[in-house]
């Protein structure tokens, strides 16, 4: 979520009470951008848990990034430009995860098609980015998110 509360609240609470998001997935070429954002947040103050997991605030996080935002069509929070895949969606129904039902995806209005043969997604598989095949990079997420590392054992998660 982007826009900014009077009184700081998590972001799933943020979503709750809107019930609106945007997703935007970036490809295999934007790694240097991503990395950019990495361990920083729009908090501020920056939350206790991520401050001790070394987030630090950053009030324009995509221009730190070079990446520029576009006003959605559908909800408030803004799109990342530099995207190629971006998603707005509307919260319609929450499925406790101990409630026995099938996965339903549902898409509103007209159809859209994402051409694989022109997108690259960019996939993070335990604090390691990915596309659809070999490995590209470690992220700096992996010290902070991954196993403890023993003597011996690369950086890696």
């Amino acid at each position: 979520m982007h826009a900014r509360d009077e009184q700081p609240v998590t972001d799933r609470a943020k979503f709750d009470e809107r019930k609106k998001c945007v997703l935007n997935l970036p490809s295999v070429d934007m790694v240097p951008a991503i990395e950019r954002l990495t361990l920083l947040t729009g908090r501020n103050p920056v939350p206790e848990k991520k401050a001790a997991r070394g987030y630090q605030f950053e009030a324009d996080k995509l221009g730190v990034a070079d990446l520029s935002s576009l006003p959605s069509e559908v909800v408030q929070a803004p799109r990342v430009k530099e995207c190629p895949v971006q998603m707005e969606a509307r919260l319609v129904k929450v499925h406790p995860m101990e409630e026995p039902s099938s996965l339903v995806a549902m898409e509103d209005g007209h159809s859209n098609y994402i051409d694989p043969a022109k997108w690259k997604p960019l996939l993070m598989n335990f604090c390691q980015y990915f596309g659809l095949g070999e490995q590209l990079s470690d992220s700096r997420l992996a010290p902070v998110f991954g196993p403890p590392k023993r003597a011996g054992q690369s950086e890696t998660c």
